[in-house]
């Protein structure tokens, strides 16, 4: 099974006790398709950011300009379940329903790059003070 669909399989299972990502499935979770070869400077990005326990942002930060924007929008969104459900696996749910809910979906797929492009922007949408 692709680490990607993976993925999708600890969103689409959400429930009061989702499993914790392994932290050997992130390097394959930075992939964004495995039908190309790997890009491992971003791999190595997405994976040292991941250790340090850096921001989805800071990630992005780091990011080459030439990947293109759907790579980008599943990059962050890949990251930022990854991170809540490995980081804070006791509010993953609960976080992942707040975000589910203000971008109204009802069901996460990370394989669907439209629903990569919303979780981007809601993750990316200015905070009001």
């Amino acid at each position: 099974m692709s680490k990607i669909i993976h993925l999708s399989s600890y969103l689409q299972k959400l429930s009061k006790t989702p499993e914790r990502i392994d932290l050997e499935d992130i390097e394959g979770i930075a992939r964004y398709d495995d039908s190309v070869d790997e890009d491992k400077k971003i791999t190595k990005i997405f994976v040292e950011c991941f250790k340090n326990k850096e921001t989805y942002k800071e990630l992005l930060n780091k990011l080459p300009d030439d990947i293109s924007k759907k790579e980008r929008f599943y990059l962050i969104t890949a990251y930022w379940f990854s991170y809540v459900n490995f980081y804070h696996h006791d509010t993953f749910v609960d976080e992942v329903e707040i975000c589910l809910d203000n971008i109204d979906e009802e069901d996460a797929t990370i394989v669907n790059p439209n629903f990569c492009k919303e979780i981007y922007y809601y993750l990316m949408k200015p905070v009001i003070i």
